[in-house]
């Protein structure tokens, strides 16, 4: 087989380039892709579990109305494997006119073009009787 001179495209040396950065830090970015960001490669999906310190409204309209909350992720404990610590504060962005949630209520978000985005949440909110 002959040689063959290969060459990437732009965009595949900086996805190379920020896999080599993540391989020297030894972490990934917590905050998950950023819109528009090519460094970040395709496909990697970012999930986040916690709950809201606000109540979240539904949206007025899905593409220029979102309805925004507060809320706080968990992290895993590292002193009580299996247990969860509350982590950073997050902002959620609700773009569906269906669905709200109250202030408490426990959630799983997806990271999607540079938003966290409710994925699922419990009916009511947690009352953990204290």
């Amino acid at each position: 087989m002959p040689d063959t001179e290969h060459t990437l495209r732009p965009e595949y040396l900086a996805v190379l380039d920020e896999l080599v950065r993540w391989f020297q830090s030894g972490r990934l970015d917590p905050e998950g892709p950023r819109s528009g960001d090519r460094r970040q490669p395709r496909g990697r999906t970012h999930f986040a579990e916690g709950h809201l310190t606000e109540d979240l409204a539904a949206a007025t309209d899905p593409r220029t109305g979102p309805a925004t909350a507060a809320f706080l992720r968990y992290e895993a404990d590292p002193l009580n494997p299996g247990e969860l610590v509350e982590g950073k504060d997050a902002v959620v962005t609700n773009r569906s006119v269906d669905h709200s949630a109250l202030s408490g209520t426990y959630m799983i978000v997806v990271r999607m073009n540079g938003e966290w985005r409710p994925l699922w949440s419990d009916c009511e909110p947690f009352d953990s009787g204290e």
